[in-house]
Parts: C-alpha cells; structure tokens; sequence
C-alpha cells in the first residue's frame, strides 16, 4: 500500500499532493503548466494552449487593434494559421470580442470613427472633417475627435498646438 502512494503521490514541503491519474492532462505551450484537458484550446493547427494563455494571448492582440489573430506561434514563424471569429467569441470577454468587432470594422473602412461620447461607431469623410453622431447627435472632428469645438477648423486647431506645443519648449529650456 505505502509503494502504491509512493507511485501515486508527490512530496512537498507542506505534505503529499495526490496525482490523480484518472483526469487527463495537456501541457500548455505557452505557460509550459499541465493543465486538465476540459480548460485546453487546441487550434486547428494542433497546437494546444491553456484557456488562460489563449484568452490573455488574444486579449492582448486586441488591445493593440490586432484583428488578425494568428496561433501564438505565428510570432516565432512557426504557424499561419488564424483563429476564427466562431472560436473567438467563446474566448474572450463580451468587452473584447465588441472591441474586436469595432477595429475590424475600422480595418475594413477606415473612414469609421467611434463619437467621442457615446462610443457609436460613425462613418465620416477625411475632406469633411466634421461629424454628427448619429445616435447623440454630438459634433466632433473626423481627425481629432473632440479635442477642438465644432466650430473651429482642423487647421486652427493645428496652429494652437503647435504654438503652445513651442512655448512650453521655450520655458523648458529656462
């Protein structure tokens, strides 16, 4: 009996952790963990990461407007395979997956601009710089968002800046 826990158990400082063998596991290759085989994603290119990994690997590559998810591994140049947007859904948050959907949707027309205030995604014009929302009705700026009234152009605004922009140049040399 005491061989068959010898086999079965490790020993720690606090005591035996029991291996239970009967719960298969996969090693992750991102944080190189055993993980249970029920919390593993495994892309179609066979590669298999922990749901943790993945969803902080995916989350990452939106916050940095990426919307061209590629197994991790495309990083190293070792796979071209993409994760699919039925995959994603399931993977992140509904925030993500929204943020996602908005830069794809900019990527696809990058005339697309999300109102400073309420956060809808409006389609504008670079030569008509001034926007309405369509849900709030607020005005904003095709290049600068809400950093200018609407009733000042582009052009002064640009002047302001880079005005002020040298002044406190000026008094940081002093």
């Amino acid at each position: 009996m005491n061989e068959l826990l010898a086999k079965t158990s490790i020993p720690t400082p606090i005591g035996l952790i029991r291996m239970n063998s009967a719960r298969p596991t996969v090693y992750c290759q991102i944080c190189y963990e055993n993980v249970d085989e029920r919390d593993v994603f495994t892309g179609r290119c066979g590669h298999q990461f922990c749901n943790d990994c993945i969803t902080s690997h995916i989350t990452y590559l939106v916050t940095e407007a990426r919307t061209d998810v590629y197994c991790p591994f495309h990083m190293q140049g070792e796979c071209n395979f993409t994760i699919m947007d039925h995959e994603l859904v399931n993977m992140i948050t509904p925030e993500v997956y929204d943020k996602y959907q908005r830069f794809k949707k900019m990527n696809t027309d990058p005339n697309h601009r999300d109102c400073p205030s309420c956060g809808e995604m409006n389609l504008g014009d670079p030569e008509h710089p001034k926007m309405t929302c369509s849900e709030c009705g607020e005005g904003f700026c095709f290049f600068h968002a809400n950093a200018h009234g609407p009733d000042e152009s582009c052009w002064l605004y640009t002047q302001k800046m880079r005005f002020t922009n040298f002044n406190e140049f000026q008094s940081s040399l002093k």
